[in-house]
């Protein structure tokens, strides 16, 4: 059966697959509870399931009574299952039919679909992640502490994802409008979460197209481990030296001992068909790379709005043109569902969910990723501090692959002589960029600011690449597959040219005052930041 939005939605209760639970996010309203609190008290069964529970007079709760006897009818599947409970077989076992009592099925299926949830959720699932509600793909999930998921966590030592954030030093723009704050905030989701949310979807797709065996685990554990060589800092910290932390690149080097010679057989890997996943290439690699860009645009977009539903009316234009393509479609980065194998490529059947799914991601590069007044501490970090201690062998390679964004962020404090610089907030309202045709008169302007202890200077010669992908999506469109740039030419061309950043050399301006940095540590600030320039 090929799953969907609909399909997970509506299902009774969970739906595994693979080494995933998948969870509706349809909630009980309150007129079916209001249905239930009439009818559930008239069933015998009822009673005898409740037990000493039963006592409880709920007459007078209107509604909230079919909600309380439904935990009152969780609670006691939850205490059935620990009288009879055994070490599972699988880690599914609990929440199997065979487990279930019989008054379960007695249930309206909106019922068991609660209880079925709520009790995969707080006891028939030992989870290594849970994820209630996934913004914008329809479904959340659990992935069990037993299996190939858990066994690739300890392999390629996952665990440490969970202390990289994964926008790094990002943070919310500066305000150059009245309803954007002056203060910068970062954001907190991390890389581990982004590792578990691609191997969700990279699940899903391919279960639908028919993957199994050696490709589909060999998928799976390139969609969980895509990221386990992330430095802390993450990717702010990558501009130190983009070769050294390539992570494609190395990836093979994960792929050695004895620890991963063991996974490799118990699941029956595929090492050559892994880096080439890794890689973005084939069919697999084509499932990874959607996996990847839906999954981190999902998490971002919502830590960006600050909401998962947006207001519909907002002052901000760039605000406003992310809010309504979530309003207009709340399923926007769910197009794992609509895709389909075809000729060894994947496709793609709803080109205008697609469109919606590219616009969105071009306006988070525009007013996130790429955006000057998102990145004032990703320089300070990335082009300063920490491109100045690797310099220095001060900090490795090897020590930024091993720890986490606490430890990179202690060695800034100490070489900074501040106390969490990277963790107060912020008023950069004094901050600003000045923007320059070159590299040369970039420099001269900030040697006029050498003296000046007050202020510190940091250029951006960094010039935004991404590809709008709108060529590399393939889309069925009346019938026929094409790219998606050549079946909705328009859409397209709205896409390349938000897409298209100028070639300019940025000047940072930080007030040494507004970060609070010692008044005896700014000269050697100004220093070492000059001295990697």
């Amino acid at each position: 059966m090929k799953h969907s939005i609909r399909s997970i939605s509506d299902a009774a209760g969970v739906s595994t697959v693979g080494n995933v639970a998948y969870l509706s996010n349809r909630p009980l309203q309150p007129s079916q509870l209001g249905k239930l609190a009439k009818w559930l008290p008239k069933e015998a069964w009822v009673k005898e399931a409740l037990g000493r529970m039963a006592s409880s007079d709920l007459s007078n709760c209107g509604w909230r009574a079919g909600w309380l006897t439904l935990e009152g009818l969780l609670q006691s599947m939850k205490v059935k299952n620990r009288i009879g409970y055994t070490d599972p077989s699988s880690p599914f076992q609990n929440i199997m039919p065979e487990s279930e009592p019989d008054w379960l099925k007695l249930l309206p299926r909106d019922a068991q679909r609660y209880i079925r949830n709520s009790f995969a959720v707080t006891e028939g699932i030992d989870p290594l992640a849970i994820i209630l509600q996934f913004p914008y793909m329809g479904f959340g999930y659990i992935i069990p502490d037993d299996g190939m998921a858990a066994d690739a966590a300890q392999v390629f030592n996952l665990h440490r994802l969970n202390q990289v954030k994964q926008l790094s030093f990002l943070h919310d723009p500066v305000g150059k409008a009245t309803d954007r704050s002056i203060a910068s905030s970062m954001f907190e989701h991390t890389r581990y979460c982004h590792s578990m949310d691609v191997h969700a979807i990279a699940n899903l797709v391919a279960h639908n197209i028919g993957l199994e065996g050696v490709q589909m685990n060999t998928l799976n554990t390139a969609a969980e481990t895509h990221d386990a060589l992330t430095p802390a800092g993450g990717d702010s910290v990558k501009l130190v030296d983009l070769q050294a932390f390539d992570e494609d690149l190395h990836y093979p080097e994960l792929m050695v001992g004895n620890r991963w010679e063991e996974y490799q057989q118990k699941y029956q890997i595929d090492p050559a068909l892994l880096v080439e996943t890794i890689g973005g290439n084939g069919l697999l690699g084509r499932i990874l790379d959607i996996s990847d860009k839906s999954s981190y645009l999902a998490r971002d977009t919502q830590a960006y709005l600050g909401t998962k539903n947006p207001p519909k009316q907002f002052v901000d234009t760039a605000y406003s043109a992310i809010a309504s393509i979530i309003n207009e479609d709340p399923f926007v980065c769910a197009v794992w569902e609509n895709t389909r194998e075809h000729k060894g490529s994947l496709v793609f059947n709803d080109p205008d969910r697609m469109a919606r799914f590219l616009t969105l991601r071009a306006l988070m590069f525009r007013e996130l990723y790429y955006n000057p007044y998102s990145r004032f501490f990703e320089y300070l970090v990335g082009k300063g501090v920490v491109k100045y201690l690797y310099t220095k062998k001060l900090v490795t390679r090897e020590d930024l692959l091993r720890e986490g964004d606490w430890w990179i962020e202690r060695k800034i404090d100490e070489t900074l002589g501040t106390q969490s610089v990277l963790r107060k907030f912020h008023n950069l309202q004094n901050a600003r960029i000045e923007e320059h045709l070159d590299h040369a008169m970039a420099m001269k302007r900030l040697i006029e600011f050498d003296d000046d202890e007050a202020v510190i200077v940091i250029l951006d010669d960094f010039n935004p690449s991404t590809s709008p992908s709108t060529k590399k999506f393939m889309v069925r469109s009346r019938g026929n597959v094409s790219t998606f740039h050549d079946a909705c030419p328009d859409a397209a061309g709205e896409i390349e040219r938000i897409m298209k950043f100028p070639k300019i050399v940025r000047l940072y301006f930080f007030i040494a005052d507004d970060l609070e940095i010692p008044r005896g540590s700014r000269k050697k600030i100004k220093e070492i930041i000059r001295s990697v320039m």
